[in-house]
């Protein structure tokens, strides 16, 4: 089915001749750690192809977001998730997890990280176990501290550009 002008809120492949939902593809269901991926042809086509070995019964799951949107942390994917044509807040198993994207090196020993939880702790580190301790920095204040600092690169690179132009 295409639709131009409709939208549509169900998995709908949008392209230039409109929006399609197709009966195979359309079964794929998402997760932030995808096996599988929609290869769009030129002709119109788009095949549905495994990046992981499958085995029968295995679900078949693509992501709704592009590939930039998934190098994203937890809190920024779930966000694109909301506020997109989908409308849903995710639970795959990656977006269960310690937050993948986001973390900090181990105090201790230094080769291991912690990782901050959906439910606002820290993971134990990754190397030597150590708990994140007592009055360790909130993710939210470790992540507002983030983005000032890549704000801050951002205008420096911005200022030199414009000064060495």
């Amino acid at each position: 089915m295409i639709t131009k002008g409709v939208p549509l809120r169900a998995n709908g492949l949008q392209s230039l001749q409109g929006t399609s939902v197709c009966d195979l593809i359309s079964r794929a269901n998402h997760s932030c750690r995808p096996n599988a991926t929609l290869c769009p042809e030129e002709s119109g086509i788009i095949r549905l192809v495994a990046s992981t070995s499958l085995k029968p019964g295995d679900e078949v799951l693509i992501s709704y977001l592009s590939g930039e949107d998934l190098l994203r942390p937890t809190w920024a994917r779930q966000r694109e998730l909301q506020r997109g044509p989908w409308g849903f807040t995710c639970a795959c198993t990656r977006c269960a997890a310690p937050d993948d994207a986001r973390g900090m090196r181990c105090a201790r020993c230094g080769s291991g990280c912690h990782f901050p939880h959906p439910d606002g702790r820290w993971t134990n580190c990754t190397a030597c176990g150590l708990a994140a301790g007592e009055g360790a920095r909130s993710f939210e204040e470790v992540e507002d501290d983030w983005h000032q600092a890549a704000w801050l690169c951002l205008t420096a690179s911005e200022s030199f550009r414009n000064w060495t132009a």
